[in-house]
């Protein structure tokens, strides 16, 4: 039997639809609102973090974990006459060394006598943590998390979620006495831990001196190999980048001297502003090799050959990523190769 609605109940049911609608978009409005106040709050601290990375100075010892290893690294934070001085230091496995003077970073590599110079990128620092993080609203979410103890001291915990799966979000956990960060997750997709870094020790207090600035006695000397980087223009790259991920831009473009190969590698690096990939662009010739796709922790990278070209993306996004934007890269003026 069919039934007709009245008059009376057609508009009261029409009512009721808009009232509900009504409040279901106030719901929701509500709840963006929340959340871009928390993203806003989580963006602040991270930003206070950045501040307090520059300025304070402070020691300590990270423990540094992927692939079920740990690594300790001893780490020194001053700043003299305005400008910023770091040293790093490996505690087990290959002597490494890495120390800073403003936008110069030199690393020392002990059992091979080697030094590698360059230009620290504006804003990065040994936990890869950008300087401006309100310009990666585009493509991570910023949630603020619960509060945790870490190296003995109380933390405020950010996360920073990727909005797709071309890159690894992050985990940060933040002091609430300094603003430094005592722990750095990165994270994929399913919140998987794939490298993490954290103070074991931090100190605040004792002044920290010139010589524990300074590299280890006998490192850099003549008879060490020098590698330097020397930025090209950007005009002067040859290849073509046909499958970046949004958001990735060039960062620099620079040559590798390298003398233990007995020829220079240009070097390409592309950044969301979080994460980064390098391209090597190694011109090999016949003696050319192509390995197998490798990780190790968050790094990723993939080899493909162009001519005699050996090219290789590496860098701490997913295996896709890098796949994907060696993939796409071709020599200009030939299409096909």
């Amino acid at each position: 039997v069919a039934h007709v609605l009245s008059g009376a109940t057609l508009v009261r049911l029409v009512v009721l639809i808009v009232l509900t609608a009504g409040l279901c978009l106030q719901a929701v409005a509500g709840d963006l609102a929340k959340r871009g106040e928390e993203s806003d709050k989580a963006v602040a601290l991270l930003d206070q973090m950045r501040s307090a990375m520059s300025a304070l100075p402070y020691r300590g010892i990270i423990a540094y974990s992927r692939d079920n290893q740990v690594e300790n690294i001893e780490f020194v934070h001053a700043v003299r006459d305005g400008v910023e001085h770091e040293r790093l230091v490996s505690l087990n496995g290959p002597m490494r060394e890495v120390i800073r003077r403003g936008t110069e970073v030199r690393c020392y590599l002990h059992d091979s006598k080697t030094v590698l110079v360059e230009s620290k990128t504006e804003g990065r620092d040994l936990f890869d943590l950008p300087a401006n993080f309100d310009q990666l609203r585009p493509y991570y979410e910023f949630i603020l998390g619960g509060r945790d103890r870490i190296a003995q001291r109380d933390a405020q915990a950010v996360a920073i979620i990727a909005k797709d799966d071309l890159r690894y979000g992050r985990r940060v956990w933040v002091d609430s006495e300094s603003n430094l960060p005592l722990k750095v997750e990165i994270i994929d997709g399913s919140e998987t831990v794939v490298e993490q870094m954290v103070f074991s020790s931090l100190d605040l207090t004792t002044p920290v001196s010139a010589d524990q600035l300074e590299p280890a006695s006998g490192q850099g000397r003549s008879d060490w190999e020098k590698r330097e980087h020397i930025s090209l223009p950007i005009d002067s790259l040859r290849w073509t980048l046909q499958a970046v991920p949004a958001g990735f831009q060039i960062g620099s473009f620079r040559q590798i001297k390298n003398a233990s190969v007995g020829r220079p590698v240009e070097h390409l690096m592309l950044s969301d502003g979080l994460a980064s990939v390098s391209v090597y662009f190694d011109e090999v010739g016949e003696r050319l090799v192509v390995g197998q796709p490798s990780s190790s922790g968050a790094i990723h990278s993939f080899s493909r050959k162009i001519g005699d070209f050996l090219v290789t993306a590496v860098g701490e996004v997913p295996a896709r990523s890098v796949q994907a934007i060696a993939n796409g890269i071709r020599y200009r003026g030939s299409p096909g190769s």
